[in-house]
C-alpha cells in the first residue's frame, strides 16, 4: 500500500546521511523527535531544496532547476513534475495544518497530515497513510523545540521518537526554492475550492522563477510569493469532460481577482501578517494550461505578470 509518509521517510534518511554536503544540521529533541535544519541555523543549498520538496511531496514527483529570463535578467527556476496529484498535494505537501506552540503557531506541510486528516485538504481525500512515522516540513525562522514537535506528533497520533522535522526559513536557499515549488501544491486546493472533482487530475508540472535571496524575512516571504503568485505556470493533465474545464479555468488563475497586481508583502501585511486570514481565493497561479486526456482539447488562462516581477525581485 502506498505510504507517502514511507517515501519521505527515505528521502530523509538519505539527508541524514548526505548532511555536510548538504550543508544541513541534524539534531535529536529530548523528546527523540529528529529536526533537520534545512535552511534556519545552517546554509542549506539547492540540492538540500530539491529533497525538502521531494519530502513533502511524499516521493510523488521530482524537481529539475532551469533558468527564467526576466527580460534580460537569467534567474533560476524550478520545475516540478508530480504524478498522483491529489495525493501528494492535498494529502501530503499542502501546507494546510495549523499547530499552536507557545507564542507559535508554525503552518504544518508534509505527508504527516495524510495519516489522521488533519486539516480541510487532507480530510478531503479519503486517503489515509497507515504509517508510524511522520515527515513534516516547517518554513519558520527558528528551529522548533520539543513543545511543538509533542504537539505535532500528538496531533498525528504518532510517538515523537518516530518524527521528522524538516524546516528552513524564508530568506534560505531552500525557502527561497521549496515555496515556488508548490506551483502543482497551489493549483490543486484551488481547483477543490472551486468544486472540480481533484481526483480526475492525472499528471502535473509547474514552474515558475526562484527570488534573489535576502536577509529580511518579511521581505523574503514577499518575494518568493510574487514569484507563485505573478510568475508560476502549472500545466494540468485531467480525465474529465470539457465542460467541467470551462466552467472552472477563469475563476483559477489570479489575474481575475480584485486584488491582482499588489504585491504580495502588501497583501501580508494588510492581513496582519497571517497565512490564514489571506483569502483562499488569492491563492491562485498566474497562468494554467489544462490538457484534457479524455478529447484532447487544451485550454489555457492568466499571464506571467513580468513588470511586478521586475519591482518585487530586482529592486
Amino acid at each position: 500500500m502506498l505510504s507517502v509518509n514511507r517515501q519521505a521517510y527515505e528521502i530523509v534518511q538519505t539527508v541524514i546521511k548526505e548532511a555536510p554536503a548538504l550543508r544541513v544540521g541534524v539534531f535529536t529533541l529530548r523528546n527523540g523527535a529528529t529536526v533537520i535544519d534545512m535552511g534556519v541555523e545552517c546554509a542549506g543549498g539547492f540540492k538540500a531544496a530539491e529533497y525538502f520538496t521531494l519530502a513533502g511531496m511524499g516521493g510523488l514527483g521530482s524537481v529539475r532547476y532551469e533558468a527564467f529570463d526576466l527580460d534580460g535578467y537569467i534567474l533560476p527556476a524550478v520545475r516540478v513534475y508530480v504524478w498522483m496529484p491529489a495525493i501528494a498535494c492535498l494529502s501530503s505537501h499542502v501546507a494546510g495544518w495549523s499547530v499552536r506552540s507557545g507564542e507559535w503557531s508554525p503552518i504544518v506541510a508534509g505527508p504527516i497530515r495524510s495519516i489522521r486528516g488533519v486539516d480541510v485538504f487532507s480530510r478531503a481525500m479519503s486517503y489515509r497513510d497507515q504509517s508510524d512515522v511522520g515527515v513534516v516540513t516547517l518554513q519558520m525562522p527558528r528551529l522548533p523545540d520539543e513543545d511543538l514537535a509533542e504537539a505535532i506528533a500528538q496531533g498525528a497520533g504518532i510517538d515523537p521518537r518516530r518524527l521528522y522535522i524538516l524546516v528552513a526559513k524564508t530568506a534560505s536557499i531552500v525557502g527561497s526554492v521549496q515555496v515556488p515549488a508548490r506551483s502543482v501544491e497551489q493549483i490543486m486546493p484551488k481547483l477543490f475550492d472551486l468544486g472540480f472533482d481533484v481526483t480526475k487530475v492525472t499528471a502535473a508540472m509547474g514552474v515558475a522563477p526562484i527570488a534573489p535571496l535576502c536577509e529580511d524575512e518579511l521581505k523574503a516571504i514577499g518575494r518568493v510569493n510574487d514569484c507563485i503568485l505573478y510568475g508560476v505556470e502549472t500545466h494540468v493533465w485531467a480525465d474529465c469532460e470539457d465542460e467541467e474545464i470551462v466552467k472552472i479555468l477563469n475563476d483559477a488563475v489570479l489575474c481575475t481577482k480584485d486584488r491582482y497586481g499588489t504585491p504580495f508583502e502588501e497583501i501580508f501585511r494588510d492581513y496582519g501578517y497571517d497565512f490564514f486570514k489571506v483569502p483562499r481565493e488569492l491563492d491562485s497561479p498566474a497562468r494554467i494550461v489544462i490538457s484534457n486526456i479524455r478529447t484532447g482539447r487544451v485550454f489555457s488562462a492568466g499571464v506571467i505578470n513580468r513588470e511586478l516581477l521586475k519591482r518585487s525581485l530586482l529592486k
